[in-house]
């Protein structure tokens, strides 16, 4: 087998290449940053919301910042309301008045080991009031459903959102092509059925986990190729 080092080619294509890591893989010399360790390094978890949709009017975090090894807790009042996201800018990094789904994460811990800091965000509570949710895509975008993001139309977006019918709606795409109704007239078989399925991850191998240096560095390391956050 041609084996060539990718660093030492001007071109790849024909040529089966070596990767720079794969001995340090193959022979568990590789350091993952699962496996890293720093001189006082904390470890961090998240609480999560129970509830779908509702207002966060208050956090209870006595019991976890009185939990031995938990070094800090933070909730969305400490951030400023700095919005994220890929294709609109519509998230906080910890949710901040209101929840709108099942899982958002709500409250952050700091402690000395990932134990300690998991038993911590169990300890969190969180004082809702709940609104009413949606569950499926028809409840979202029936009439008189209630909406998520009130503010959506302030977010920064990097596509054209005027095409939306309703305000639980991303956008609004429409693809054409052909005769529909020619096609139909031709077709042998027309099935006409919802189908459902129970929820899926992409499984991709993108593992999330990041670590980083708030000393004079100010190193991060990240198993991912990029950093979401910025």
């Amino acid at each position: 087998m041609n084996l060539v080092n990718v660093n030492k080619v001007d071109g790849a294509v024909g040529l089966t290449m070596s990767r720079l890591e794969a001995w340090e893989k193959a022979n568990g010399a590789a350091i993952f940053t699962e496996d890293m360790v720093l001189a006082g390094m904390l470890h961090g978890a998240l609480a999560l919301s129970k509830v779908a949709h509702a207002r966060i009017l208050g956090y209870e975090i006595s019991a976890a910042l009185a939990l031995p090894g938990v070094k800090a807790v933070l909730t969305g009042d400490d951030f400023e309301p700095r919005y994220m996201g890929l294709v609109v800018k519509d998230e906080t990094v910890l949710a901040k008045s209101k929840v709108r789904y099942i899982g958002e994460p709500v409250a952050a811990v700091a402690a000395v080991d990932a134990e300690t800091a998991r038993a911590a965000a169990r300890l969190i509570e969180v004082i809702y009031e709940e609104l009413p949710a949606v569950f499926t895509i028809e409840q979202a975008v029936a009439a008189h459903a209630p909406v998520l993001h009130e503010d959506f139309d302030s977010y920064f977006k990097i596509y054209d959102a005027s095409t939306r019918r309703t305000p639980n709606e991303l956008a609004l795409s429409t693809l054409r092509r052909g005769d529909i109704v020619q096609g139909f007239a031709e077709s042998d078989v027309i099935l006409d059925q919802v189908y459902e399925t129970s929820a899926q991850y992409h499984a991709a191998r993108s593992a999330r986990g990041s670590g980083a240096d708030s000393a004079a560095s100010r190193k991060r390391w990240c198993s991912q190729s990029r950093w979401r956050w910025r």
